[in-house]
């Protein structure tokens, strides 16, 4: 148990330093994010919500328009940095190089856990800059940790995903496409869910469907799941 601990922390660490070498991917995904809000807002704004409903309408209503812009964008975003995290990873040398000493199981846990690490950061910046353009001025300390409770779960089924369909994207010639065109139909449920999840949270309101929050979490689970059993087997292809 010791062992492999130390093997999870190590890989992490090695990752989690090569992301951030290459963290030219965070930028480029942060100017597509921003590229991305900044269209919607030249297009929706200056008046987001029709400016004759109340105020709690409004703020309803600019709430769903704020949380589909924000995921829409962390949807390409994120794929643009697992992309280039790929792409850095074949520079390196490429995840096999690792297998002589490291399970499969455990290289996988820890790209996981590296990749979702770098996607929250992302998040984090994109909700700053969707919160600055869309004048959501009145979120609390409360709104905010909840937001980045939704952006963590997010994080982990994407890193998920984005840890086995990277690997698979760096063994193959000709991988970017499947990996472009892979990712977004598998991220469509976590985006519904994140997406349902974080509207009520930009008005400051309760989450009253339960069930979505459910949907995110499972979805999380199951794909963490399913990648620790199929990537021993993208390995080895």
């Amino acid at each position: 148990m010791k062992h492999t601990l130390a093997q999870f922390s190590r890989l992490f660490y090695k990752d989690l330093s090569l992301q951030w070498r290459s963290r030219g991917a965070m930028a480029v995904a942060l100017l597509f994010s921003l590229t991305a809000v900044m269209l919607f807002a030249l297009v929706y704004g200056p008046f987001f919500s029709p400016p004759e409903l109340p105020m709690e309408a409004r703020r309803r209503e600019l709430a769903k328009l704020a949380s589909s812009i924000y995921w829409t964008a962390a949807a390409f975003a994120g794929v643009v940095a697992i992309y280039r995290s790929a792409e850095a990873d074949r520079e390196a040398g490429g995840i096999k190089a690792v297998r002589m000493d490291a399970d499969g199981s455990v290289i996988y846990a820890a790209r996981m856990c590296a990749l979702s690490v770098m996607l929250c950061l992302t998040q984090l910046a994109l909700g700053l800059l969707t919160a600055a353009f869309f004048d959501i001025s009145w979120l609390t300390l409360g709104d905010v940790l909840r937001l980045i409770g939704v952006g963590a779960a997010a994080s982990v089924g994407l890193g998920a995903v984005g840890a086995l369909m990277g690997a698979m994207a760096a063994s193959m010639r000709g991988g970017e496409g499947l990996l472009s065109a892979g990712m977004l139909p598998l991220q469509l449920p976590l985006l519904m869910a994140a997406s349902k999840c974080a509207a009520p949270i930009w008005a400051s309101e309760p989450i009253q469907e339960k069930a979505w929050i459910a949907l995110l979490v499972a979805y999380a689970l199951i794909m963490s799941a399913v990648g620790l059993l199929l990537f021993e087997v993208v390995l080895e292809d």
